[in-house]
């Protein structure tokens, strides 16, 4: 009996796979975020402020926003009343990816029409709001800081429909985030 049981530990024991993910950190100057080390840094130009990013394994982009107006991840859409769209239909207009509502006030504020999560929680030592897809792959996986330090500095970073895999590895990073002005 205890030589099965060792048996069946050792057997057990074998069969456990220890992945230890190849990782790298990357330096925006103002932060440093650790990513999967398939992960490469790439330029981009930004007109009012600092924009950089990552083209992650699968060649999805990343971007990284940090200036006085960086995207705060809200793609609000436009809900019309559901009255306005047998007008619309009259004039020919299709409407067949516009959103109407019986109660669009209601559903604006409920925000049942964005297709990211918003929920906030800290990077660093800043609070922080995380949009995260409703479906996995399709939508904006990304964080909003709205200010650093006293000044009106603002950062985001996000990417759209990304990989699944991706999507997590992504929002594992964001926790990896060290921001240079954290006191």
């Amino acid at each position: 009996m205890k030589k099965q049981l060792l048996l069946l530990i050792v057997i057990l024991w074998s069969c456990t796979k220890v992945v230890k993910e190849d990782l790298k950190t990357i330096d925006f100057k103002i932060l440093k975020i650790t990513v999967p080390s398939n992960w490469e840094r790439i330029d981009l130009k930004g007109i009012d402020s600092f924009v950089s990013g990552i083209k992650t394994g699968k060649g999805d982009t990343v971007v990284f926003d940090i200036g006085d107006y960086s995207y705060d991840l809200t793609n609000e859409p436009t809900i019309r009343d559901k009255k306005y769209k047998s007008y619309l239909d009259s004039l020919c207009f299709d409407t067949k990816r516009m959103i109407f509502s019986n109660n669009k006030e209601l559903d604006k504020i409920q925000g049942i029409y964005f297709k990211e999560f918003f929920i906030f929680d800290t990077i660093d030592c800043y609070k922080a709001r995380y949009a995260i897809p409703k479906v996995k792959g399709r939508g904006i996986t990304g964080f909003y800081i709205d200010s650093l330090n006293s000044d009106s500095l603002k950062v985001s970073s996000y990417g759209y429909d990304l990989d699944p895999t991706e999507q997590e590895q992504l929002l594992k990073a964001f926790k990896t985030i060290k921001i240079k002005f954290c006191p």
